[in-house]
């Protein structure tokens, strides 16, 4: 499997790392640091306004990998958004979840 790796790391024109410790990773598999760019997180948080918005629904977006426990730790976030009362709408390989 690491040939495998090592065969399409070589083939790309360059690489988005989220951070450092990605970057770290490329770099240990052999990437070319030239090829290598870092993005952080790509929303400036401290620019962020909150509005309330009165008779509108409220939605909150994950977009990512669904990693329970693990290095998403989507547990945290569900914790964090109990007792919230929320209406999910979920695509997973083409199937969509309503409530």
């Amino acid at each position: 499997m690491k040939h495998v790796k090592e065969k399409y790391l070589k083939k790309a024109d360059f690489f988005w790392a989220i951070s450092s410790g990605i970057k770290d990773e490329l770099l240990s598999l052999g990437v070319s640091p030239d090829k290598i760019y870092v993005i952080y997180n790509p929303v400036n948080v401290d620019n962020v306004i909150l509005v309330k918005r009165s008779g509108k629904q409220n939605h909150f977006i994950y977009i990512g990998r669904i990693d329970y426990d693990g290095q998403k730790n989507v547990s945290e976030l569900i914790k964090a958004l109990n007792g919230v009362v929320i209406c999910m709408e979920a695509l997973i390989q083409k199937s969509k979840i309503d409530c």
